[in-house]
């Protein structure tokens, strides 16, 4: 486990995005794209790519993330901030959110899969179920 800066915890989305491989999933209330996530997202070949989000994404990034084979879902009730895929898992103050990225103070915790417990992905397993209803 690492807590990490706000430097740090950006570092670390990104190496989620470029190193997943089985599945993909963003779990952010606000979207707002900048240049070098769009680039990611473009590079990025994980075929099962899920963004969940609260508040509406611009027309451009919508469109933009639909492009890249990103399944989109909105849920009204969504605070979390989670970025996962098969090999690590993010849980952050940080939204994807340009003006988050640049300007606020930001934190988080990365973990490894295998250092949690099978029982405790279960509440990320209960966000998705909630979300997805």
């Amino acid at each position: 486990m690492d807590i990490l800066n706000k430097i740090n915890t950006y570092k670390a989305i990104i190496k989620i995005i470029n190193e997943s491989k089985d599945y993909l999933i963003l779990i952010t209330p606000y979207v707002k794209l900048n240049d070098e996530l769009k680039k990611c997202f473009i590079q990025c070949k994980t075929k099962d790519k899920t963004l969940i989000f609260r508040e509406q994404i611009n027309y451009n990034d919508y469109k933009f993330l639909q492009s890249v084979g990103f399944s989109l879902v909105r849920n009204f009730d969504l605070h979390s901030k989670i970025y996962l895929n098969h090999n690590e898992i993010l849980f952050s103050s940080m939204n994807l959110y340009e003006y988050s990225i640049n300007n606020n103070l930001e934190s988080s915790v990365l973990l490894q899969q295998n250092e949690v417990k099978k029982e405790s992905l279960k509440v990320i397993e209960d966000i998705l179920k909630n979300i997805r209803k």
